[in-house]
């Protein structure tokens, strides 16, 4: 029985860009208890079953089958950019951006778009759509341009939110490079593709370019442990505090200390920042035996001899 569909080799991309996003969810999945990974899988769940959606649309035999598959891609769009961005912000720690109000602008507008999309043929968003040569080539109507302009003001401030990682969180460097790179990928093929009215690929560059912006992730993940430490906005949090403060990481590397602790420890972030926690205190034994603590625990240590000593 012939359901409308057939065999084509684009399927392949597609359905290896499912295995692929998929098994990053599920990698993210084991480190839920850090800020973002929620976000992330969500991420990862709906670009998967964009990526089943082109599959579909390339192998059906039928237009209208293929434009009911089209649009559900369009559907999943928005609400996977939405999730990177809440991904980055409470990676970033500013997730105190995300108040009632603005889980309303980011959640709402996805939701209300898709009656646009599944009725009338979406000619709310797009005011021609021809099927030429397997693609469908749309002319956009102004809600479609608004709607676009809206998803590329997502991934904008996306990558504006790395770039604002990047600058303060020097350990998180690499890391918020590889995203910022991936995400900006992303701007420009969203740009290129609201220039020209069909994709220049089959596959979708758009996935092309996700599951790049993917690999970027994948690389901060298994290579540079991202989820181990989640930054913290540290110049409210952690610079102002009068207290010395010394943060290791899972692996008992030196991932941040403040100006206090600079002060206290006469030593530079700049200079400590990754090294291991027994070579970077190497010169306060006691704090060292404190770092390698996994534990709740409390202790004393002494710096300096003598008279100018001092126990802390």
């Amino acid at each position: 029985m012939n359901w409308g569909y057939r065999y084509t080799p684009y399927i392949w991309p597609m359905l290896a860009s499912v295995v692929f996003v998929w098994a990053l969810g599920l990698y993210v999945q084991r480190h839920r208890a850090s800020p973002g990974a929620l976000s992330l899988t969500i991420g990862c769940a709906l670009v998967g079953l964009w990526a089943i959606g082109s599959a579909c649309e390339l192998s059906v035999t039928n237009r209208n089958l293929a434009f009911w598959w089209f649009r559900f891609q369009m559907i999943l769009s928005t609400p996977s950019a939405v999730a990177g961005l809440y991904f980055v912000l409470q990676y970033a720690g500013l997730g105190r951006w995300l108040t009632r109000t603005t889980h309303t602008l980011l959640i709402a507008p996805s939701i209300l778009m898709v009656p646009a999309y599944l009725l009338d043929d979406a000619h709310a968003l797009w005011s021609q759509v021809a099927y030429v040569d397997g693609r469908f080539v749309r002319v956009l109507a102004p809600l479609g341009v608004a709607w676009n302009l809206y998803g590329l003001a997502i991934l904008a401030l996306t990558v504006a939110v790395l770039i604002v990682l990047f600058v303060r969180s020097p350990l998180y460097r690499k890391s918020a490079a590889l995203m910022m790179l991936g995400h900006s990928t992303i701007v420009g093929v969203q740009v290129l593709e609201m220039l020209l009215p069909a994709p220049v690929l089959r596959p979708s560059l758009m996935l092309v370019s996700i599951d790049l912006t993917f690999a970027m992730y994948a690389i901060a993940l298994l290579r540079y442990q991202m989820l181990d430490v989640v930054p913290v906005a540290r110049h409210s949090v952690v610079e102002r505090m009068p207290d010395a403060l010394v943060i290791v990481d899972a692996n008992n590397r030196i991932a941040d200390l403040n100006l206090a602790a600079q002060r206290l420890l006469r030593v530079r972030r700049e200079s400590v920042l990754g090294m291991e926690a027994a070579q970077a205190l190497a010169a306060v034994p006691g704090l060292v035996a404190l770092a390698d603590c996994q534990a709740l625990v409390e202790g004393e240590i002494s710096l300096g001899e003598g008279s100018t000593g001092r126990w802390y």
